[in-house]
Parts: structure tokens; sequence; C-alpha cells
């Protein structure tokens, strides 16, 4: 009798947080001029998904703002090593902006082996998007001359 109960207690428990779980910011709905997060996930080796690595490890720029009105990592995306870093792009939800460029980077010779490195070997990149995880290959070898 005391091992059912102690059963119920759990599933109880359980439930509680269950249903605590399913309420978070992924199942959020944006209105006009909302703050949208661009998260930047990992870059690596796209014939082995397995090696990967920061995102700002290669010379990428990171945008002008520096804060962002909240961060939430889900106990899945921990599990997973998601290294989510924030991107620094101002994006508002449903403002329409001219094409701007928002920053820039110089290349030296350590940063320009590493960019040459990284578009000769085939990364990729992975960013997130309100649980969106679009990824692209950084460029194609040759591609630009």
């Amino acid at each position: 009798m005391k091992t059912l109960h102690q059963m119920s207690v759990w599933l109880v428990c359980l439930l509680i947080i269950a249903g605590t779980a399913l309420a978070d910011e992924h199942d959020h709905v944006y209105e006009p001029k909302e703050e949208v997060v661009l998260w930047m996930n990992t870059v690596g080796p796209y014939h082995n998904r397995q090696e990967t690595y920061r995102y700002f490890t290669l010379p990428f720029c990171k945008g002008p703002v520096r804060f962002i009105s909240h961060h939430h990592e889900s106990i899945g995306e921990a599990l997973l090593g998601v290294e989510l870093e924030y991107s620094g792009l101002d994006m508002k939800f449903y403002e329409d902006r001219p094409r701007t460029e928002y920053c820039s980077v110089q290349l030296d010779e350590d940063k320009f082996k590493v960019l040459d490195y990284a578009i000769r070997n085939h990364y990729w990149s992975q960013t997130k998007v309100h649980d969106l995880p679009p990824s692209a290959i950084l460029m194609e070898y040759g591609a630009v001359r």
C-alpha cells in the first residue's frame, strides 16, 4: 500500500513538471515590433557533424547589440551540446528594414588562414531563430574568384 502511495505521489509530481515544461518561449506568438533573437550555434566540417566548434571561433563579426531581453536554454539543448551565442543583430518581428551592413571584419593573415581552412574543408554553420535550426555551408571553394 505504501509503495502505491509513493508511486502516485511521483506520478502527480511528474505530471505537474511536464505540464509546466510545455509552456515556454518555444510556444511564443510574436507581436509586431517584438524582439526576435538570432542565435549562432556551431560551426564544423560538413562531412563530420560530430566535430563542432563555437560559432565565433571563426572570424565572423557580431552585431552592435550586446544585450537581449531573455535567454532560456532548454534541458534538451543542454543535453545535445547546443552552444548558443547571441548574434548581436537587432531584429524586430514584422518590421521592414532597408538592407544594412551591421558590421565588418578586417582579416589579418591569421584570420584569413582560419577562414580559408574552414572553406576548403566545407565547414557548415548552424544558427537558430525561434527553435528553427537553419544551417548552411560557408561557401563552396572556388565559387568566388
